[in-house]
């Protein structure tokens, strides 16, 4: 039960890091739109707002696919190729038995 815990700690603070990581690119990301639009809001109203908006969207549309990859590969992948390598020992100890076994 205590390595279940311990197990479970490790991912959450590796959750909790990327999602610092993503909040703080997404707000340098939208700071720099911002002060984009800001800038070109003094010549054309309409023109700033289109990218202000669109900028969000795309910036939302990274951002959830660069997460989803990231769960994908932290949770199941990594799990998926540890559960692998186990199992790719276990027929290689196997293997070596049987020789050991056919020798004797």
């Amino acid at each position: 039960m205590k390595r279940f815990f311990e197990y479970a700690m490790n991912y959450n603070i590796t959750l909790i890091k990327t999602f610092m990581k993503m909040l703080f690119w997404s707000w340098l990301v939208a700071s720099i739109l911002l002060l984009v639009s800001w800038g070109i809001a003094h010549y054309d109203i309409d023109l700033a707002a289109r990218i202000l908006f669109y900028g969000m969207m795309v910036l939302a549309v990274i951002l959830s696919v660069i997460m989803v990859v990231w769960i994908f590969k932290e949770f199941f992948l990594k799990d998926f190729l540890r559960t692998k390598a186990i199992w790719d020992e276990g027929w290689k100890w196997g293997i070596e038995a049987w020789k050991q076994r056919i020798k004797s």
